[in-house]
C-alpha cells in the first residue's frame, strides 16, 4: 500500500518501496540501524510506535483500540522516558529497547482506521442515480 503522507510519517510509501528491493535493502540495513540508534528513543526504553505523533485524530482512534495491557505498557514507557529526560540521563544499557522488542503494535491499528475513514468517505460521497 502506497502511503506518501499520513500519520505514519511522510515518505512511508517510498520507504516501503525501497525495502521491497533486496539490493537496496542490503545497503540500507546498516545505515538504518545506525540511524535508529542515533534517534535516541531506544535509550529511553521507548518503542518506535511510542513516538508516533498522537495529536492526529486517526492516531487517537487507533490508540482507543489498544487493549488495556498495551495502553498501560505504552503509558509506562512514556512516563519513564519523560522522567529520564527530566534528569538528563538514559536508562541503563540493560533496559534499552532491542531490535527484538521493537515490534510495531500501533501501525496496524492506524492502517485499519485509515481504511475505515476512506470507506466512510466513499459511502458519504455516494450518489444514487435513476435508470
Amino acid at each position: 500500500m502506497f502511503l506518501p503522507w499520513g500519520p505514519l510519517g511522510a515518505g512511508q510509501g517510498v520507504a516501503n518501496w525501497l525495502w521491497s528491493k533486496p539490493a537496496i535493502a542490503t545497503v540500507l540495513r546498516p545505515i538504518s540501524r545506525v540511524y535508529i540508534n542515533q534517534m535516541g528513543y531506544r535509550q529511553l526504553g521507548l518503542l518506535k510506535d511510542d513516538i508516533i505523533q498522537c495529536e492526529n485524530p486517526i492516531v487517537q482512534k487507533a490508540l482507543g483500540r489498544l487493549t488495556a495491557r498495551e495502553g498501560y505498557d505504552r503509558n509506562y514507557r512514556l512516563r519513564r522516558a519523560m522522567q529520564q529526560e527530566i534528569i538528563h540521563r538514559d536508562l541503563p544499557k540493560a533496559e534499552w529497547t532491542t531490535d527484538e522488542q521493537d515490534i510495531p503494535y500501533l501501525q496496524g491499528k492506524i492502517l485499519e482506521v485509515m481504511k475505515e475513514e476512506k470507506e466512510r468517505a466513499e459511502w458519504n460521497n455516494m450518489t444514487v442515480t435513476r435508470k
